[in-house]
């Protein structure tokens, strides 16, 4: 049976349920979703990208608006947020009550219309991934670069290994290789000029342990074995429970450092990977219009040393 991925009813049911679109389970929610935030951080400086309260930024895919809230210790830039569900759009809209700086619409990407040439960044976190139709894939990157200004960057966040092993191993994921990504930015007008991978030694850590712990229980139910504790588990939480659960938040406690430490992280060591593009040629009806610096000269990256292979 083929289950149909509706972008909109899926997202909306995924924060009715769990009050975010991130990791279902809440404490490595609560664990990746800082890590992700600090990395951005972290990837911004390193690419020698600024932020302050003059700065145009779209986040497409804004959700809750966590990134959103992040910028603003940069000085309030200008932020607009976009995503196709209206339930994490109603949340964000009370979220920023008040603020004239933050602008949300519920849109998908690829349908949306904002202004040509009006964002000096636009990020993209775990969005384009879930765009599974390849033509609306395209129309959201175009749509991404038309709307970025020239010299501007686009900083996306998804699963895009070197080597797509499984190209589609949820009705809601489509991986696409690295490859693709440059290739497609690139038609568009955009060069990768920064490229660093995530490490998420503790996403990792954690989802191996619940892995064999879940082994263990499968185990045990088969060999008929079960004790008392075992059966109350439906009905609260038990002693092994509780240590399953310290154990678990033990885990994160002693991988975070790792995770804080290591980012930016060389690409090819990993399959979760930030990449940077600067919009470097505008694409109209006459074909490239190659950009350049009040100075007359063409613009160049000297970001080199930033690009892990």
């Amino acid at each position: 049976m083929t289950t149909t991925y509706d972008p909109r009813s899926f997202w909306n049911a995924r924060f009715e349920r769990y009050g975010h679109t991130g990791e279902v389970d809440k404490l490595l929610y609560t664990y990746d979703q800082g890590q992700r935030l600090r990395a951005i951080d972290k990837i911004l400086s390193r690419a020698h990208i600024t932020i302050n309260s003059g700065t145009e930024i779209l986040d497409v895919g804004c959700g809750t608006g966590d990134l959103i809230w992040s910028f603003r210790k940069y000085g309030g830039p200008t932020t607009t947020g976009i995503d196709v569900s209206n339930e994490t759009i109603d949340y964000a809209r009370r979220r920023f009550a008040g603020s004239s700086k933050v602008r949300l619409h519920t849109i998908g990407v690829e349908e949306m219309d904002l202004p040509l040439d009006s964002f000096d960044l636009v990020t993209c976190i775990n969005v384009l991934q879930h765009i599974t139709d390849d033509r609306k894939f395209l129309k959201a990157v175009e749509n991404i670069t038309k709307v970025s200004r020239m010299g501007g960057h686009i900083l996306t966040m998804d699963f895009c290994p070197i080597k797509v092993k499984n190209k589609k191993p949820a009705p809601y994921l489509v991986i696409r290789s690295k490859e693709q990504y440059v290739s497609i930015f690139g038609k568009n007008g955009c060069r990768l000029i920064s490229e660093f991978g995530l490490p998420r030694i503790g996403v990792r850590a954690y989802r191996g342990l619940c892995w064999i712990v879940a082994c263990l229980r499968t185990s045990v139910s088969h060999t008929g074995r079960i004790s008392e504790d075992m059966k109350r588990d439906t009905h609260g939480p038990t002693i092994k429970s509780r240590i399953f659960h310290l154990t678990k938040v033990t885990l994160l406690r002693l991988t975070k450092p790792l995770d804080d430490f290591l980012p930016p992280f060389p690409g090819r060591f990993t399959d979760m990977r930030i990449l940077i593009f600067a919009k470097t040629t505008c694409l109209g009806t006459s074909g490239k219009v190659q950009y350049e610096s009040h100075a007359g000269l063409k613009l160049r990256h000297s970001t080199q040393s930033n690009i892990f292979h």
